[in-house]
């Protein structure tokens, strides 16, 4: 009987500490951070174009923060980019541009000259408007190369 008592009172004892443990790990979980990150790269090559290009770029969450990167690489001609957020405001400009000039032999265009010019903007947005970001995209006898960068990071506590 005696051992029966202490088996009992062992197994009580571990099962109230189990208990505990639970309940501790599931305070613990109530209070963690959930982050959630979105990376997007795009890279256009410009050969010679002048069409205008409009890309959007999707903000769905206001407790985030974006992070938009935009570089490029210019041989030949020049490139203007601008951002505008979901309202249509302005929110950067840049523009680059190189002084070679192309020449034309069949569908190849080769550079008068050997330069290349380089341009970056870079947006950091905490509490970003929801909506559609735009960024509009102007070359103008372009060839060369340019990146976006668009990262957004969401806090839920």
């Amino acid at each position: 009987m005696k051992n029966l008592f202490q088996s009992l009172s062992s197994t009580l004892l571990i099962l109230c500490l189990s208990v505990n443990s639970i309940s501790g790990q599931t305070k613990k979980q109530s209070g963690q951070i959930d982050r959630t990150e979105f990376s997007l790269h795009k890279m256009i090559n410009f050969n010679g174009e002048n069409e205008k290009i409009e890309i959007s770029l999707q903000v769905s969450e206001s407790n985030n923060v974006l992070k938009l990167k935009i570089s490029s690489i210019v041989v030949t001609g020049e490139l203007t980019i601008e951002v505008f957020d979901p309202t249509g405001e302005e929110q950067g400009k840049y523009s680059v541009g190189s002084q070679n000039s192309i020449k034309t032999t069949g569908k190849t265009f080769n550079p008068t000259q050997d330069e290349t010019v380089t341009g970056q903007i870079s947006k950091l947005v905490e509490s970003p408007i929801i909506g559609d970001w735009k960024i509009i995209v102007i070359p103008k006898n372009v060839k060369g190369t340019l990146n976006i960068d668009f990262d957004q990071s969401s806090i839920k506590k």
